[in-house]
């Protein structure tokens, strides 16, 4: 079990639901340097860029997609992502990565400010 707590497969870390049994054992790990490890893992696959729905293999924020079901998809997601960044940064005595210096609270999943 520790073995597998140490190395999670991709799979373990990308799927919420595996990734949750895997936090829920993670103290077993006598290490906190191999804790935190999983723990950048899992930051790592949810601050890359992501959507339900894509132009030309770009993903599409809330912003930019007009039907409101989806457009509610995406800033619920964007929400639930926010907050499932939070703890890991804490835990690991992080702050927030800035992206782009058009926003402010360096969130990749933001919509970025205006131009000026």
């Amino acid at each position: 079990m520790l073995q597998r707590l140490r190395k999670p497969a991709d799979h373990e870390i990308t799927d919420f639901t595996r990734f949750y049994v895997v936090l829920a054992f993670l103290s077993h790990l006598p290490d906190v340097t191999e804790q935190h490890a999983v723990l950048r893992r899992r930051l790592e696959f949810l601050e890359e860029p992501a959507s339900f729905f894509y132009a030309n293999e770009r993903p599409l924020r809330a912003e930019e997609v007009a039907d409101p079901y989806r457009r509610g998809m995406l800033l619920t997601t964007r929400a639930t992502s926010r907050a499932e960044r939070t703890w890991p940064r804490e835990a690991l005595g992080e702050k927030a990565p800035v992206f782009d210096t058009g926003r402010t609270d360096g969130d990749p999943h933001a919509p970025a400010a205006p131009a000026s």
